[in-house]
């Protein structure tokens, strides 16, 4: 239906203006984050004193620290050690997997609707695959979380890593599916992440098995 498409695609654009302007990162890609102002910091003493209660962790009750416990949040992986803590600071390979499928999509519904060539968003997909797989592509194929504050790769291999496959980004070879089910596969499933950061119990971690990332694998 024209309309509903219509509807869902400046749905879309909106979506993908919050991401361009509240979450762009210094190399292009986007990551997680939160808006709180800073002198709002102790109105979140709860979640961070929750966080350090359920990773180990022993986050401080300042600015930086809570910035990234709340980015975690806004993940979806709350809570995970995929972004050693720093999740503010890393570019998510599902994050970017999502919006370089958005992007695609959008220029083919503005070509759908008549609205323009979509060129504008096709562009925007290309740039970001060039930069995803210069950066957060390592040399066995597989894709990681990426801080763009260090400038280098996490060394946690997680599903996350299924979504660039998922989304018809690239196209995934014997080598990298054989490698991804011996890092995460168990008896029942795959586990969020391969391996534990610290001491910490993680929602999301290793051992742990959720749906969402079942049917995207």
């Amino acid at each position: 239906d024209e309309d509903l498409k219509r509807v869902g695609y400046h749905a879309l654009v909106k979506e993908m203006e919050f991401w361009e302007t509240k979450r762009k990162s210094t190399n292009g890609l986007n990551n997680y984050s939160s808006d709180i102002p800073s002198d709002d910091i102790e109105l979140q003493k709860e979640t961070v004193e929750f966080y350090n209660e359920r990773t180990g962790g022993q986050k401080p009750l300042n600015f930086h620290s809570t910035l990234n416990v709340l980015a975690e949040c806004e993940s979806g992986w709350d809570y995970t050690h995929r972004f050693y803590g720093k999740c503010n600071e890393y570019n998510p390979v599902c994050l970017n997997s999502i919006l370089w499928f958005s992007e695609t999509y959008l220029a083919k519904l503005e070509q759908e609707l008549g609205i323009s060539d979509g060129k504008k968003w096709q562009e925007k997909a290309e740039k970001r695959k060039e930069v995803m797989l210069a950066l957060l592509r390592a040399d066995d194929g597989l894709f990681y979380d990426y801080s763009y504050v260090d400038n280098q790769k996490s060394d946690i291999l997680s599903c996350a890593s299924f979504y660039p496959y998922f989304v018809g980004m690239c196209k995934m070879n014997a080598t990298e599916k054989d490698r991804l089910l011996n890092a995460l596969e168990l008896r029942y499933g795959l586990q969020a992440t391969s391996d534990n950061y610290g001491q910490g119990n993680y929602q999301w971690g290793k051992g742990t098995v959720w749906a969402p990332l079942q049917f995207i694998a």
